[in-house]
C-alpha cells in the first residue's frame, strides 16, 4: 500500500511539474524595448531606455525618452515621441494602467490629449489572454470622449520571417456604450525591429 501511495505521489508531482512548464512556456514578460526596437537587457523591469528607431519603410520614427508637458494639466510626462515622417503625425507614448500597457497621451490628429491610452501590452501576459482598458480622449477645444480598448494576445512567442521571440496581438477600440468597434487591427512586433506587420480586421 505504501509503495502504491509513493508511486501516486511521484506521478502527481510529475504532472504538476509538467503543468508549471506548460504555463511558463505560454507566458512572457513583454518589455518596452520590444516596442522601441532597442536592445533589451532581459531584466524583468519596465524602464524608459534610450530609443531611436526608424521603421515602416523609413516613414516612421520613435525617439526618446522625452518629457512631454500636457497642455491641459501642464504636468510633465516621461515617454517616447513617435512621428510619421511623411504626414507629420506626432504621438507621445508612456507607461499606462499600472504597467500593463504602453499608451498614447497625445495625438496630433485633432490635437487629442489622452488619459488611460493602451496601445501595446507590457509586463507579464499569457497566450490568448484578453484585457480591457478604459480611456478618455479630449480633442483640443472639445468635450471628452470615452473609449474602450481590448488587447488580446494571439501569439505570445513565435518566429516571424526567421526572427525569434516575436509577439502578435489584436487591438480593438470601441464605443463603451454600445460596443461599436472603431478600430480593429493585429500587430506583430519583433526584437530589435519593433513593429513589423499590421493587419486590418
Amino acid at each position: 500500500m505504501d509503495e502504491i501511495l509513493k508511486r501516486l505521489l511521484i506521478v502527481s508531482f510529475l504532472i504538476f511539474l509538467s503543468a508549471c512548464e506548460c504555463l511558463a512556456s505560454e507566458s512572457r514578460f513583454i518589455p518596452i524595448e520590444l516596442w522601441t526596437g532597442s536592445k533589451w537587457d532581459e531584466i524583468h523591469k519596465l524602464k524608459y531606455g534610450s530609443a531611436d528607431l526608424t521603421f515602416g519603410n523609413g516613414r516612421k520614427r520613435i525617439t526618446g525618452p522625452i518629457v512631454w508637458r500636457n497642455p491641459i494639466t501642464e504636468i510633465g510626462i516621461t515617454g517616447y515621441h513617435r512621428v510619421h515622417l511623411g504626414s507629420g503625425k506626432e504621438q507621445i507614448f508612456t507607461i499606462t494602467h499600472d504597467g500593463q500597457t504602453l499608451g498614447r497621451v497625445y495625438d496630433s490628429r485633432r490635437q487629442r490629449s489622452i488619459i488611460g491610452g493602451a496601445k501595446f501590452p507590457l509586463g507579464w501576459w499569457r497566450q490568448e489572454e484578453t484585457r480591457l482598458f478604459d480611456s478618455v480622449e479630449t480633442p483640443l477645444g472639445k468635450q471628452k470622449r470615452r473609449r474602450r480598448i481590448t488587447i488580446e494576445i494571439l501569439q505570445i512567442n513565435f518566429s516571424y520571417n526567421d526572427i525569434e521571440n516575436c509577439l502578435k496581438f489584436r487591438w480593438t477600440k470601441e464605443f463603451p456604450r454600445n460596443g461599436q468597434i472603431i478600430d480593429d487591427n493585429n500587430y506583430t512586433y519583433c526584437p530589435d525591429e519593433g513593429l513589423v506587420e499590421v493587419e486590418d480586421n
